[in-house]
């Protein structure tokens, strides 16, 4: 399989030596065609099937479990030699009628979270989706087309937190949204429910935000003024990346990753201590020192 042809969009750990990636061929691409990739490295070897949906972001919890979103509602769920497709919602409340999805991530156990544009949010358990977005979602179409939701993570199934557009940051604990004031007009691209036990989230001109609850703060820093587009949580450190530098956060230092040998990037993952780093033409591994090209 020609790697080269494909740009991967998003990239999540499925098992242990086991990776699966949502990405656009690119001459479909540039012929304008809609259409989506899935695309997965097992033992060295590439697969791929492809779906009829542009699809923009996936997760998977570890136990082999994997689900990928379109921007249309559509998901795409594998379960070992399983692939089903599904919508998130039908109707008035879906994402054809409100605005695309942006992020998937696994919640707790046996749930899901997908969030959007219009501040839509909805949960999956072990094999339905429900919309859970009726305390955070305006009523209004012009009040939509201002917000957004552009990542979500959880500790377990009662905290969750959300951030997007204008710094916002939302708490989900099961039932209802509630908001958190903010420290920032700037957008938030990524959040991360650490090992710590506090919430990190990065986003515009090096923003980074950490706290819990109804508490935030600011890392004061001023060692870059990039764009960081994903963070997480790796063997008791902070990582955050732009779309081709791989950054650690320590205290208010925030240091590139100066042995990183990637030079695209934008997503990040981990699973137990492997960090996989998902760019639009390069994919990593990081496992204890050693580094690892996939793509």
């Amino acid at each position: 399989m020609d790697l080269s042809k494909f740009s991967f969009l998003d990239g999540t750990i499925v098992e242990p030596g086991v990776y699966r990636f949502v990405a656009l061929q690119d001459d479909l691409a540039a012929a304008g065609r809609l259409h989506g990739v899935i695309l997965t490295y097992r033992n060295g070897v590439w697969k791929g099937v492809s779906v009829a949906e542009g699809l923009v972001a996936c997760a998977a919890d570890g136990l082999g479990r994997f689900v990928a979103i379109a921007e249309s509602g559509r998901e795409i769920w594998i379960h070992g030699s399983e692939l089903k497709q599904g919508l998130v919602a039908a109707g008035v409340d879906s994402p054809t009628s409100n605005g695309p999805l942006t992020q998937v991530a696994r919640w707790g156990a046996v749930q899901w979270l997908a969030v959007g544009t219009g501040r839509q949010a909805y949960r999956r358990n072990a094999s339905d989706w429900e919309r859970v977005d009726r305390s955070c979602k305006p009523r209004s179409p012009e009040e939509r087309a201002e917000v957004a939701f552009l990542s979500v993570d959880g500790f377990h199934d009662g905290e969750a937190y959300a951030v997007g557009w204008n710094g916002e940051v939302w708490t989900f604990d099961g039932i209802s949204w509630l908001q958190r004031p903010s420290l920032t007009n700037l957008s938030l691209h990524g959040v991360t429910c650490a090992q710590d036990g506090a919430v990190y989230a990065c986003g515009q001109v090096g923003t980074i935000l950490k706290g819990r609850g109804d508490s935030w703060a600011a890392v004061d820093h001023t060692d870059t003024e990039e764009d960081l587009r994903d963070i997480c949580w790796h063997v008791g450190s902070v990582y955050a990346c732009s779309t081709n530098l791989l950054y650690r956060v320590r205290g208010r230092l925030v240091e590139q990753v100066a042995d990183a040998p990637i030079a695209s990037t934008g997503r990040l993952d981990v699973c137990d201590d492997v960090l996989l780093s998902t760019g639009l033409k390069e994919v990593w591994t990081l496992d204890g020192s050693r580094w690892t090209k996939l793509v």
